[in-house]
């Protein structure tokens, strides 16, 4: 019995040094996960209201982006949901190419949280710290539906850091995968 239990623990020993080592950060303190382009340009070009099962509202949003030239090695964009306290970055998109703007169409759900404070902006990234085009959300009241317009992407809302969303969902968009 006691060498099952050693041979158990040994195991265990060993995947969690697998893990530890796997997946270093890199050296300039940026995830692994993504290979960002240094530069794009894109716009939120509309933006429409609805609500999901529970009557929670929801939006779907509408644009473009394309990376700058020379940026063959970037892996896609993303969507960032900021709320007061942090960033939220959705799952990777792949550019259709980085010759020409990529359109695309998200579902946003998760305006509104229980147990976290409310979104107040949501962007298209092509990096962790860059912003092609960002909308300022008011989620309001029970009963509203959110006030959304353009924002700079240099509001100061986005002066909080940006973490990977913790379980990709079925969309680059799920407010409910934490």
């Amino acid at each position: 019995m006691a060498g099952y239990r050693r041979a158990g623990l040994a195991v265990l020993g060993a995947i969690a040094l697998v893990l530890a080592f796997a997946a270093p950060a890199s050296a300039d303190g940026v995830p692994p996960d993504w290979s960002p382009a240094p530069c794009a340009t894109g716009a939120i070009t509309e933006v429409r209201h609805d609500v999901d099962g529970l009557d929670n509202p929801t939006l779907w949003i509408s644009g473009w982006i394309q990376p700058c030239a020379g940026n063959e090695l970037t892996d896609g964009f993303a969507i960032v949901r900021y709320y007061p306290e942090r960033g939220i970055r959705s799952r990777l998109v792949p550019y259709e190419t980085v010759s020409s703007p990529t359109s695309f169409t998200f579902h946003i759900d998760g305006l509104r949280r229980v147990l976290m404070p409310t979104m107040t902006a949501l962007c298209v990234a092509y990096a962790y710290d860059g912003r092609a085009a960002c909308i300022g959300v008011d989620v309001g009241g029970p009963g509203e539906q959110p006030v959304v317009g353009p924002i700079s992407t240099g509001d100061p809302r986005f002066l909080v850091g940006v973490r990977r969303e913790s379980v990709d969902s079925e969309g680059p968009t799920c407010g409910t995968c934490l």
